[in-house]
């Protein structure tokens, strides 16, 4: 999901939760051994484009489905001022964290291979 941001997505993941707490009363989702919010977490990944106050719902959102967007050139792209941004709105983070998001994530999801000098130097290309 991109272009969006990913302050929704804790919303989202609160209501289906909220919901799945009738699903016995209209059998909606009775026989089904994974809640909702976990299939939207399962199965999706969102795109952090200047998300500051949600990043510290990122455990929420799993740290593992959040990319960072930049998409260069576009009016929802960082661009100039790419670093600047994301080193202000991932303030805190760990470097573990800061590694899935801005590289490591999309390049599982995309099966796209990153060279070994680039893992053990990021300054390296």
């Amino acid at each position: 999901m991109s272009e969006g941001g990913i302050g929704w997505v804790p919303a989202l993941l609160d209501r289906l939760d909220h919901m799945n707490t009738y699903s016995s009363m209209y059998g909606t989702w009775e026989g089904i051994d994974i809640s909702p919010a976990d299939v939207l977490k399962r199965n999706f990944w969102f795109c952090a484009v200047e998300d500051p106050s949600t990043m510290v719902l990122r455990d929420r959102i799993g740290i593992d489905h959040i990319l960072l967007e930049e998409d260069y050139p576009h009016s929802d792209s960082l661009w100039p001022r790419t670093m600047e941004v994301v080193s202000e709105s991932m303030k805190g983070l760990s470097a573990d964290e800061l590694r899935k998001i801005t590289w490591e994530n999309a390049s599982k999801l995309y099966r796209h291979p990153v060279p070994q000098s680039v893992i053990d130097d990021p300054n390296s290309f």
